[in-house]
């Protein structure tokens, strides 16, 4: 539970430095390309392997530490990242 807690935390951490960069044009357009896309993956690859291990293969492990409304706000945040990605690619594109 706590490798999904911290890859959210590291991806928003990323988006925002992201963020940062896009609005002070302090890094090539190009390699922020890339690192959204990187990020991209890891959210949709996370989400995936989340609804997986929780919903279809019932884990033990996972149904332990969480009850259902917990791992539904999970799921929300990797939304959440990954629309993120989609709405700064959008900004980079604009520019």
């Amino acid at each position: 539970m706590k490798t999904y807690e911290s890859i959210i935390k590291q991806m928003e951490e990323q988006l925002s430095e992201i963020e940062y960069n896009i609005e002070n044009n302090s890094k090539d357009k190009e390699l922020i390309e890339e690192d959204l896309f990187y990020i991209t993956n890891k959210a949709i690859n996370a989400k995936d392997s989340f609804k997986l291990n929780y919903f279809k293969r019932k884990d033990p492990e996972l149904l332990k530490e969480i009850e259902a409304d917990y791992a539904y706000r999970m799921l929300d945040e990797l939304s959440d990242c990954i629309a993120r990605c989609a709405y700064l690619k959008c900004i980079i594109f604009m520019h």
